[in-house]
C-alpha cells in the first residue's frame, strides 16, 4: 500500500511540474517585432547564419502580417542559402515569388532560386564527365538556368541581371555538351533513333554553341546506323559547310566513330543537291530539314528560355570559369511594410 502512495505522489508531481512549464512557456511574452528583426540584422551581419534563420523562422511565424513580414522572407531566402540548405532556400524564393509577383524585389528571388538551383546542381556539372552517363541527374541545373534566363528575360536592368547572364552562357554549354554525351552513349548502344533526336534536340534548344557542330555528326552517325543515307548525306553536307575540321571528318568523308557503316563521301557532283543544300540553309535551321518522324528518345522535359544572348561559339567558352555563386544580401533600405 505503501509503494503504491508513493508511485502516485511522485506521478502527481509530475504532472503538476509539466503543467506549471507549460503554463511558464504560454506566459513567455513575444520579442517585438523590431526588436526580433534588429537580432536578425545583427546575426546576420556576424554571419551567424544558423541563428538568424532559426529568428527569421520565429518572426515569420509570430508576425506573419508585421511590417518585416515581406522582408523576412527575402531575408530567409539569403539565410537557407547559407547554410547550404539549397533546397529549402529554393522552396522560399519560390513561394515569395507566389506570393508577392509584383514586389519590388521579386528579381532578387528568381535569381536566389537560380543560384540555389546552380549550387544544388554544381556536383553534377564538375563531375560531368566522371559520373557514369545513367546516373547524373542535371534536374537542378535545367532548373539554374531556367531561373537566370527568367533573370534576364522579365528584369534586363536588375543588378543580378548581368551576373545571370554570364551563367547562362556557361550552363548552355555546359546542358548542350552533357546531350551530345548522352548522344553518343545512345550510339554505343545503337539506340540510333535516340541518338539523332538528341542531336536535333541539342539544334534546336542550344543554339550558337559548340556543341551544335558535334550534335551534326552525331545525326550523321545515328542516320548511318539507321541506313537512311540520304539522311545522312544531307546533314553531312551541313557538318562539312559549318565545321570542315570536325574530327569525325576526314575531307569530304566522314568516318564513323561508333557505328559499323562504310565511311560516307559528299558527292558534290551537279545536279545532287548538295551545293543547293550548303549554300542557303544554315546550320540552325537544320533541324528542321531532318523531317524523318523517327522518335522514341527520352528528351529533357520543357524547352530553356531563349534569352538575348552573345554567341557562345568559343570551344573553350562552355569550360570558362564562372565567378563562385557568392549570394547578395536582399535590400534592406526600406524593410518596413507599412
Amino acid at each position: 500500500m505503501r509503494a503504491i502512495s508513493l508511485s502516485a505522489l511522485a506521478l502527481a508531481a509530475a504532472l503538476l511540474a509539466g503543467c506549471a512549464g507549460n503554463e511558464t512557456k504560454q506566459d513567455a511574452p513575444d520579442i517585438p517585432e523590431q526588436e526580433l528583426y534588429q537580432q536578425i540584422q545583427q546575426a546576420l551581419n556576424n554571419g551567424s547564419y544558423s541563428a538568424a534563420v532559426t529568428k527569421l523562422e520565429q518572426l515569420e511565424s509570430r508576425y506573419p502580417f508585421g511590417d518585416y513580414a515581406e522582408q523576412a522572407q527575402l531575408e530567409l531566402i539569403y539565410g537557407y542559402y547559407e547554410v547550404n540548405n539549397w533546397e529549402q532556400a529554393r522552396a522560399a524564393a519560390s513561394r515569395f515569388i507566389r506570393l508577392h509577383p509584383d514586389h519590388p524585389q521579386v528579381d532578387y528571388a528568381y535569381y536566389m532560386r537560380g543560384l540555389a538551383a546552380w549550387q544544388a546542381g554544381r556536383f553534377s556539372l564538375e563531375s560531368l564527365d566522371l559520373i557514369d552517363i545513367s546516373r547524373r541527374d542535371l534536374g537542378a541545373t535545367r532548373d539554374a538556368y531556367t531561373d537566370f534566363g527568367e533573370v534576364v528575360r522579365r528584369f534586363p536592368e536588375s543588378p543580378y541581371a548581368p551576373d545571370a547572364r554570364q551563367r547562362i552562357i556557361y550552363l548552355r554549354n555546359v546542358l548542350a555538351r552533357h546531350e551530345l554525351q548522352v548522344a553518343d552513349f545512345y550510339l554505343r548502344k545503337q539506340a540510333y533513333v535516340a541518338a539523332v533526336d538528341r542531336g536535333k534536340w541539342v539544334l534546336e534548344h542550344y543554339p550558337r554553341t559548340p556543341a551544335t557542330r558535334d550534335a551534326l555528326a552525331v545525326m550523321v552517325e545515328g542516320y548511318l546506323g539507321l541506313d537512311m543515307r540520304d539522311r545522312a548525306r544531307q546533314t553531312l553536307a551541313l557538318l562539312i559547310k559549318n565545321d570542315p575540321d570536325n574530327a569525325r571528318l576526314d575531307g569530304d568523308t566522314f568516318e564513323p566513330r561508333y557505328v559499323d557503316a562504310e565511311p560516307l563521301t559528299l558527292d558534290r557532283t551537279p545536279g545532287s543537291g548538295v551545293s543547293e543544300l550548303t549554300s542557303n540553309t544554315p546550320m540552325g535551321s537544320a533541324a528542321n530539314q531532318q523531317q524523318d518522324g523517327a522518335s522514341g528518345a527520352s528528351l529533357p522535359v520543357g524547352q530553356p528560355p531563349t534569352a538575348d544572348l552573345p554567341d557562345s561559339t568559343d570551344p573553350d567558352m562552355g569550360n570558362a570559369p564562372i565567378a563562385p555563386a557568392n549570394a547578395p544580401r536582399p535590400d534592406t533600405s526600406q524593410p518596413a511594410g507599412r
